[in-house]
């Protein structure tokens, strides 16, 4: 199976021959959980994230009832963001999350 490689920017080349199932993403990542979203947050370097509030932790731990998932806008992409959000407002959602934290 050919190994996905990490590019200087952080993109991955390669071919990913396996998906994980469900049942292995439940097992692999680090957060499992129910949530509603919220909406939109600007970060400190005015990236759009997705604000959920947790309703249910089924694995993993967190500091706090509201997390955020990173998107790939920013504030002058809001616009476009917001009628393209993958996500509606106060509907819940089941998060199976790798989490990684920023320095």
């Amino acid at each position: 199976m050919p190994v996905p490689t990490a590019d200087n920017d952080g993109s991955f080349a390669g071919d990913i021959s396996h998906y994980f199932t469900l049942e292995e993403s439940l097992t692999q990542e680090n957060d499992v959980l129910f949530a509603t979203y919220v909406g939109p947050h600007i970060d400190a370097i005015n990236r759009v994230e997705y604000a959920f509030q947790i309703n249910t932790r089924l694995k993993g731990q967190t500091e706090t009832d509201t997390i955020y998932l990173s998107s790939d806008f920013y504030v002058e992409d809001s616009d476009a963001q917001a009628s393209n959000s993958p996500f509606l407002k106060d509907e819940q959602y089941l998060l199976v999350l790798d989490r990684r934290r920023r320095f």
